[in-house]
């Protein structure tokens, strides 16, 4: 294998992995060893030249089975807003309202999808969320990193009792913004509440609240 190659080669490996690892931590199945499979076990099964097509997966939600998780790969055209429609038209036919997009080079109106999500205004596709990563978010996971601390989402009871006990509006909490890495690499909805847990060295960890909005 050329030098060229397998340095592609290693990049998709990488970022797909990542894309496994958002999926599990979303809470989708994904099996341990398609994570953990290593570069060359990756070469055996998609060879020298893998075709993102071949790459491309499909999971279903450990709690609710009829929720899917799309995540297509474009590494070897330019994406515009017909590649992206055509990836919503995808995710409808395979019954998958949330999706994931990953590419190297966007143009046009594309391009601002990479602050957040592409949205389409065909009454079609009303209710299908398509988050766009380009390939260099997804070569390491962020949430490895020793200083990122846990973000937990809080369901909406959870979130009425916080505010309950705290005896705050919504507006009056601090907040962490949509397009932020971690709340990307989530899925984080606007208005869902996040925990955030930081270690500390006096008190072992403490805990903060942040409403995820624009």
């Amino acid at each position: 294998m050329e030098d060229d190659q397998q340095s592609t080669c290693e990049k998709l490996w990488a970022v797909r992995k990542t894309s496994l690892e958002i999926c599990r931590d979303r809470g989708y199945k994904v099996s341990e060893d398609e994570i953990n499979q290593t570069f060359d076990e990756f070469i055996d099964k998609y060879g020298d030249e893998p075709s993102t097509d071949d790459l491309k997966i499909l999971v279903k939600h450990k709690d609710d089975s009829s929720q899917r998780l799309l995540v297509l790969f474009y590494f070897n055209h330019k994406v515009g807003v017909k590649t992206m429609s055509g990836a919503l038209k995808l995710m409808q036919e395979k019954k998958a309202v949330n999706g994931i997009l990953v590419y190297n080079e966007i143009t046009g109106p594309a391009k601002a999808a990479t602050r957040g999500d592409y949205t389409n205004n065909d009454e079609t596709f009303h209710g299908y969320k398509l988050q766009v990563f380009h390939e260099s978010e997804l070569l390491i996971n962020i949430t490895h990193h020793e200083l990122v601390p846990q973000h937990i989402a809080l369901s909406s009871e959870e979130k009425a009792d916080a505010l309950l006990k705290l005896k705050v509006t919504e507006k009056q909490l601090p907040k962490i913004l949509y397009n932020d890495p971690i709340v990307r690499y989530y899925g984080f909805e606007r208005g869902q509440l996040v925990k955030i847990i930081r270690k500390s060295e006096t008190a072992g960890h403490y805990e903060a609240l942040r409403i995820v909005c624009n």
